[in-house]
């Protein structure tokens, strides 16, 4: 079992998780797969007005989706606020937390038998319930404010080792694995956990005939562990075995370097996975001892998904929880030290990469103030700010100037307590050429933001979108990955207002924006690049990551390149491109609301029966209005069946055409970027592909049910798509970025690690339609921008469409 993560923080879990749509997910399974052409001479135009008709026909059907209901008011379902249980403790051996009542109602028709109960057991422990009788299995985690930050300097890896040694044995069940073996007699699903720099999670999910007996025996891992020698040797292993498997992975090597060079007084400096040569000497005293001394309750907090009574669940967690002890530990606070070796702001770490990679990353400490602005949540607005994606924005230009091909800016937190922003660049071979220009680019745009006041719009559409994604979520089939985020969540939020203010953010705070963009100056960056033409050979900079054998080296900016940025930055250039903030978003929508759900709708396996509305000789088009769901969501789905004969000749010429079709998909995608990332960002996103031969599939999905928002996307892809010259959007300058990040791609996959190229082979077996990677690479050699122009202008010459709506 993989139970742990790398180092430093863990990454939340998306809070408002994706209920599995199994019905409209396998209605499309039942529309086959057919081989109809249509005539000669119905070109891209045709398909066109076919699409646009259909789309349009859902509203003059009876049956189908009436986005006009919902526009304008004419059905206004009853709304239920999603209380808490009222279960009052018989004794003092809890206390029951009320609801923040800042955090709106659930609106989900699915959740609307959903009970929620916040607990406090009176070892300190916090307890989050989450009580629902349609789940279809029960799940508990429990993370602990303890991490690999807190190892001892010669056990590295200590809090990882502890981690995999819970699962060893209890003394009421001393057998090693036992809670796994009982999981696995009852059918259950997983048992897992991680290690974090600050944290460590604990999950299991089983049946809920079963849920009692296991929340007793994983309740032992924190009462009575053994650490049993019998064992140590096989986890220890195990252990090793998660440090070898990234060897080859260059995110986890760019990440050991950045430890190896971080601040040596912060123990994200340190090794933290383990291995045989660190934990080598580690014996079960040094184990337990470690284990008393770092594990308390008043640290612990537990995350529960169910269907078991209510009553029955909380008599149960305070009975097998409460005896863990309290020893009244505080957590670890390491924000008096910077994470990153100030000595090296103004300087930046080469490494070398395994695969083609082409990035720059930026990075600055931050104060330590912003780890804490919880409700504000200053350094989320300014990654919106510096991370657009729409018109005028940093990236459509660098996009524009073929230096980039994407851009995240965001902040984060080391631990709980360190503050970082940080700005990463995917760079095209041009862009890679013109490193420091695009870095300039990025203190043009921190000038341009820092020196205006962030207008009020910004903070309402960021609470828009955080209440509609709580108000409308999804109930989860997932409870065992739910359970393990909410019990990390926990850790970040006190009980009392948990999980309000991580879910919705609470208030603006425009100063604390324009103070986060000024502190992000050019000699306080911290600059990490891979793939640029760094001088290996020969070079006594070049030096040698001590666990993964990475080659790196540190080189300090040029005098020239730091003047530069600094003229940028101070907003000094009267030349150049001029950024602005992201305009208003009026597409987001304001007035979501649920609708009606038919009580008699199939349960799954069962499915709802979708109506055929058109079926000629230009294709088929299927509408099911959501009677089962009731959720604010639409989802269509396109398959347009290309003209076979494209996908003949020998597998070279297959392969060729092959990419032909991906080509002229992305450089469709491509040039639609900037234009749709507002309807991104309102909740609206769409999807082109090649399937099958040279098959096209095409989808829009998401939470905004506004027919003039999707129905504007919807015409703007398909105006692309039926542009038979892609000349007309793509120019070759375009096409070669491009070409040479799809290249990159191709090549990274033999470079792929032993799992995956297993994978790859066993499914060029397995698919008979699959073209091997390496006749893709050497059709890709042969392929031009002209090839790819023609190509566009006979793809949708003959085919046959096929449509599903559904909402």
């Amino acid at each position: 079992m993989l139970r742990s993560l790398v180092g430093s923080e863990m990454c939340i879990r998306d809070r408002y998780q994706r209920r599995v749509r199994e019905e409209s997910g396998a209605l499309m399974a039942l529309f086959g797969h057919g081989t109809t052409r249509t005539p000669r001479g119905w070109g891209p135009a045709v398909f066109m007005a076919l699409l646009i008709v259909s789309a349009c026909a859902i509203d003059d059907f009876d049956d189908a989706l009436t986005l006009d209901e919902f526009e304008n008011d004419t059905f206004q379902p009853e709304r239920e606020r999603l209380g808490e249980a009222s279960l009052e403790p018989t004794d003092d051996s809890y206390t029951v937390v009320d609801a923040d009542q800042r955090l709106p109602g659930i609106e989900t028709n699915a959740l609307k038998s959903q009970k929620t109960m916040k607990l406090v057991l009176k070892n300190g422990m916090g307890v989050n319930i989450i009580h629902n009788p349609d789940l279809e299995a029960s799940s508990m985690a429990v993370s602990m404010e303890v991490g690999s930050w807190s190892d001892p300097d010669d056990a590295l890896g200590m809090a990882h080792f502890v981690e995999h040694m819970l699962f060893m044995g209890t003394k009421q069940h001393p057998k090693p694995g036992n809670f796994d073996d009982f999981l696995s007699a009852n059918g259950a699903q997983i048992s897992n956990a991680m290690t974090g720099s600050q944290s460590t999670t604990y999950a299991f999910s089983a049946p809920h005939a079963a849920f009692t007996e296991g929340v007793s025996r994983f309740s032992e891992f924190f009462t009575d562990p053994l650490f049993d020698s019998a064992g140590a040797q096989k986890e220890m292993h195990a252990v090793n075995q998660e440090f070898e498997m990234h060897k080859d992975q260059d995110l986890y090597r760019l990440y050991h370097v950045e430890k190896e060079l971080a601040n040596p007084h912060h123990p994200n400096h340190r090794f933290t996975i383990g291995n045989l040569d660190t934990l080598g000497n580690v014996t079960n005293a040094k184990l337990t001892a470690w284990y008393g001394s770092h594990y308390s309750s008043n640290l612990m907090h537990v995350a529960v998904y169910t269907a078991e009574p209510l009553d029955k669940v909380v008599e149960l967690i305070v009975d097998k929880f409460s005896k863990v002890k309290n020893q009244n530990y505080q957590r670890q606070n390491v924000g008096a030290a910077p994470t990153m070796d100030p000595k090296l702001a103004g300087h930046v770490i080469h490494v070398k990469p395994l695969t083609a990679v082409r990035s720059v990353s930026l990075k600055w400490e931050l104060p330590t103030e912003f780890a804490s602005m919880t409700d504000t949540q200053p350094g989320r607005i300014v990654g919106t700010l510096l991370g657009d994606e729409g018109p005028n924005s940093l990236l459509a230009y660098l996009r524009e100037e073929q230096l980039a091909t994407g851009l995240q800016a965001g902040f984060e937190t080391s631990g709980r307590d360190n503050a970082l922003f940080a700005v990463s660049v995917s760079l095209s071979e041009e862009g890679m050429k013109k490193m420091n220009d695009v870095i300039a680019m990025v203190f043009r745009a921190i000038a341009k933001f820092g020196a205006e006041v962030v207008p009020e719009y910004f903070f309402q559409e960021a609470e828009l979108r955080d209440s509609n994604r709580w108000k409308f979520q999804w109930r989860t089939s997932d409870v065992f990955n739910a359970a393990m985020g909410d019990a990390q969540a926990m850790i970040q939020e006190p009980i009392e207002s948990y999980p309000c203010v991580q879910s919705i953010i609470q208030a603006e705070d425009p100063e604390a924006v324009q103070k986060m963009l000024q502190l992000l100056r050019p000699n306080q960056t911290h600059i990490s690049v891979m793939g640029d033409d760094f001088s290996w050979a020969n070079n006594s900079a070049v030096k040698t990551e001590k666990y993964y054998q990475v080659t790196y080296a540190v080189s300090k900016v040029s005098e020239e390149a730091m003047a530069k940025w600094d003229v940028e930055y101070k907003g000094a250039n009267p030349d150049g491109p001029v950024f602005e903030l992201p305009a208003q978003n009026d597409m987001i929508p304001r007035d979501l609301m649920v609708s009606e759900v038919n009580p008699d709708a199939p349960v799954f396996p069962a499915l709802p029966e979708p109506v055929l509305v058109v079926n000629d000789t230009f294709g088929s088009l299927y509408v099911k209005t959501d009677d089962v769901f009731g959720d604010p969501y639409i989802e269509a789905s396109f398959e347009i069946k290309t003209d076979a004969a494209l996908m003949e000749g020998n597998l070279a010429d297959q392969a060729k055409t092959k990419v032909m079709a991906e080509l002229w998909a992305t450089c469709i995608t491509e040039s639609l970027r900037t234009e749709t990332y507002a309807f991104d960002s309102a909740g609206l996103r769409y999807g082109l592909g090649v399937g099958e031969g040279t098959n096209l599939f095409m989808s829009i999905s998401g939470m905004n049910t506004a027919k003039p928002a999707w129905t504007t996307l919807l015409r703007k892809i398909l105006n692309r798509i039926t542009t038979e010259d892609i000349s007309a959007h793509t120019s070759d300058k375009d096409f070669l970025t491009i070409y040479q990040a799809i290249s990159r791609s191709l090549a990274n996959g033999l470079k792929a690690g032993p799992s995956a190229q297993a994978n790859r082979e066993l499914w060029a077996i397995l698919a008979n339609t699959k073209i091997p990677l390496e006749e893709q690479i050497k059709a890709l050699e042969q392929t031009t921008y002209e090839d790819v122009v023609g190509f566009g202008q006979k793809i949708l010459r003959r085919g046959r469409g096929k449509r599903f709506f559904f909402g």
